[in-house]
């Protein structure tokens, strides 16, 4: 079952204070704030962020779709977040144990090629 559970806009930024800060903006104007970090520069994870930051630069920007996967051949079981990249790119983000609520708390994200959204040309 693949179930689309959130789509919207995102800006992904880089800071003075955080390497990385994705906003997820929902169709209904609800914004979600996550700071990435880094450990031993292998994995990123993300952690809960309410305080806006101003931005050094700006990654990326444009659409998103976030999956819930559950018992499907050949794609993982967990929540997947697209991020649109341009001329019709998608790249896909594993997230096993989902979004952090806390900022205490942070959870995987994992780059992957697995793509529910397909080239748009």
């Amino acid at each position: 079952m693949i179930r689309l559970i959130g789509n919207g806009r995102y800006l992904l930024i880089e800071t003075k204070n955080w390497p990385k800060v994705i906003t997820l903006e929902n169709n209904f104007g609800r914004k979600s704030r996550y700071a990435m970090t880094s450990t031993n520069g292998t994995r990123e994870i993300l952690k809960a962020d309410q305080q806006p930051h101003e931005a050094e630069c700006i990654l990326a920007a444009g659409k998103y779709r976030l999956y819930e996967v559950k018992n499907e051949p050949g794609i993982k079981t967990c929540k997947h977040l697209e991020l649109f990249i341009g001329e019709g790119y998608w790249q896909g983000y594993l997230l096993p144990a989902g979004f952090p609520i806390e900022r205490k708390t942070g959870k995987k994200i994992i780059p992957t090629k697995e793509l529910i959204t397909k080239r748009t040309h």
